[in-house]
This record gives C-alpha cells, sequence and structure tokens, in this order.
C-alpha cells in the first residue's frame, strides 16, 4: 500500500505544480510540459542516495588532498628548482 500513497503524493505534487504555473500566468501547454518535467519514482533521490553521494565525495576530497595535491606541489617545486637552481 506504501506505493499507492507515494504515487498519489506524487500526483499531487504535479498538479499543484501545474496549477500553480498556470495560476502565475504560464499557458496551459507550457504548465503541462513543465509538470510534466518532474522527475517521478524511480527518478528522484533517497536519503540513502544522498547519503551515499556525500560519502564518495569525502572519498575524492581525501584523494585530492591527500595525495594529488601534495603531488603537484612537489612537482611544481621539482621545476621551479630546476628552472632558477640548474646544475
Amino acid at each position: 500500500m506504501e506505493g499507492v500513497a507515494e504515487v498519489l503524493k506524487i500526483s499531487i505534487l504535479v498538479a499543484e505544480v501545474y496549477e500553480a504555473l498556470v495560476e502565475a500566468g504560464v499557458s496551459e501547454q507550457k504548465a503541462k510540459a513543465a509538470a510534466a518535467a518532474i522527475p517521478i519514482g524511480g527518478n528522484l533521490a533517497t536519503k540513502q542516495d544522498i547519503a551515499e553521494l556525500r560519502a564518495d565525495i569525502e572519498v575524492l576530497k581525501l584523494v585530492v588532498f591527500r595525495f594529488l595535491l601534495p603531488a603537484q606541489f612537489l612537482i611544481i617545486g621539482l621545476a621551479v628548482k630546476a628552472a632558477f637552481f640548474p646544475g
């Protein structure tokens, strides 16, 4: 029964967006197209999806700041040393 309730909530949301757009002066055709473009069902991110993305971002930050950034500074330092202090 939970799935039916979710579909009903989404349908109400789409209808509310459509009505709000029409009330704001958008043509019915454009309001219908905009409301139909709202992601439904599996296209919505869950709290778990967002938590997983945040975890992935933290791993990427770790890689960049712990490994790639220091390596880049090392390479730049070696290039500066070679350019200004040859030999």
